[in-house]
């Protein structure tokens, strides 16, 4: 699968889901995944899963600190963050 555009791409995808049949779903969860869905999972729940799926390389990992977030102190207090 093609590398996704944060801002175009992916909310297109995203807006895509709900009109996708069960079976379409299937195939973009196993193009992501290179697995199959979860067998059972229902329609309900296939497009939160494979939405989790697109939106979790953008969620911030643990700890990591945004370059305006370290300014913030030199701004305030003269010294930043290490």
């Amino acid at each position: 699968m093609a590398k996704i555009n944060p801002n175009t791409d992916l909310e297109r995808e995203i807006a895509l889901l709900n009109d996708l049949s069960h079976q379409n779903l299937g195939a973009r969860w196993q193009a992501v995944h290179s697995a199959p869905p979860p067998k059972g999972i229902s329609r309900r729940l296939l497009p939160i899963g494979y939405r989790w799926t697109l939106m979790a390389p953008l969620i911030p990992k643990p700890g990591a600190i945004c370059a305006r977030s370290r300014q913030a102190p030199r701004q305030l207090y003269g010294h930043g963050l290490p």
